[in-house]
């Protein structure tokens, strides 16, 4: 069982086999210490869905810090795309490393069926300031999303209350 504490709050607990913590990987560290991740990577028992996140303890205000609040979610953009690409290139083996840190049931995710469900998670925005933050990130990830085909509402920024309805946090 697995539970990883981020920003805040703890998440899990999750079965070993299902949760990659891309942020810790060993082989991530090897190929170059630039490249932005997120803090990791969960499928669902089924091998139906699979989820990226990241969490952010807190968020530059738009109009008093545009430039920053920009910065950060291109950020953010950076790591849910790099994360899932790698963890696509390591079931593809095309990243060797990665390959061997998967778990087992990651290795066999049909992508093509798969839903990929991108989360940002920044527990403590109250429910009323969601919406527009929301529709930044989804705005921001548009063209990775017909890319990859996820669907709009597959994209989300939650908080503390939405994680725990949505199982990412007891």
């Amino acid at each position: 069982m697995v539970t990883i504490i981020e920003s805040g709050v703890t998440f899990g607990v999750f079965e070993a086999n299902y949760c990659y913590e891309i942020e810790k990987s060993p082989a991530l560290a090897l190929l170059d210490d630039g490249i932005k991740i997120a803090e990791f990577v969960l499928l669902t028992e089924d091998n139906n869905q699979l989820w990226v996140i990241e969490a952010k303890s807190s968020i530059p205000h738009p109009q008093r810090k545009p430039k920053d609040y920009d910065a950060f979610f291109a950020d953010i953009h950076d790591k849910l795309l790099n994360s899932l690409t790698l963890t696509l290139m390591g079931t593809l083996n095309r990243q060797r490393g990665i390959y061997g840190e998967l778990p087992d049931p990651m290795l066999n995710v049909n992508w093509a069926q798969a839903a990929i469900r991108l989360r940002l998670v920044i527990p403590r925005v109250p429910d009323k300031h969601l919406a527009p933050i929301q529709d930044k990130l989804r705005n921001i990830m548009a063209k990775t999303a017909k890319t990859w085909r996820i669907k709009p509402f597959d994209i989300k920024v939650i908080n503390e209350r939405l994680a725990r309805r949505e199982g990412l946090i007891v």
